[in-house]
């Protein structure tokens, strides 16, 4: 849509004589009127109002640059392949995640721990200060990381 159309949907929406003719006009152009059209440099076809309260305060920047671009993903060595292609990143743990793994930490058991992800009983290793996980495979596996949480509880 041309700036040119926009406006002239804008300025129909805003002379419509009832919500019905503005609703018809909504619907067939996603076009409303406000008041910022009076601003004569304003060209709604190319300045975008960013929302800063749903970008910051609900994390969705937060969420877009960790979880869909994949930036600060930590690698897990034992996602690593010998295809070629090289180790897999890991979704880090969420809070919720974190704040579940803890609760059960409370009372730990095998069968509520082998329900969490490795990158979460990790980073419950790490909070209690479990750096050294035996393991006979090349890298740490689920359950080794549960011996070593249920045996220092």
């Amino acid at each position: 849509m041309t700036y040119e159309e926009h406006r002239d949907a804008a300025y129909a929406w805003r002379d419509a004589p009832n919500r019905r003719a503005r609703a018809k006009i909504y619907k067939e152009k996603g076009v409303r009127w406000s008041e910022l059209m009076r601003l004569p440099y304003f060209d709604p076809t190319r300045f975008v109002v960013v929302d800063g309260m749903h970008n910051l305060f609900l994390g969705l920047i937060r969420h877009h640059f960790r979880i869909i671009l994949g930036m600060d993903i930590p690698v897990s060595p034992e996602d690593e392949e010998d295809d070629g292609e090289g180790p897999r990143p890991e979704r880090p743990p969420t809070d919720a995640e974190m704040k579940t793994a803890r609760k059960i930490m409370a009372s730990p058991n095998c069968t509520q721990l082998k329900r969490l992800r490795i990158p979460v009983l990790r980073e419950l290793c790490n909070e209690n200060a479990m750096d050294d996980i035996p393991h006979t495979t090349k890298y740490p596996r689920k359950m080794d990381f549960i011996t070593v949480l249920l045996v220092s509880d």
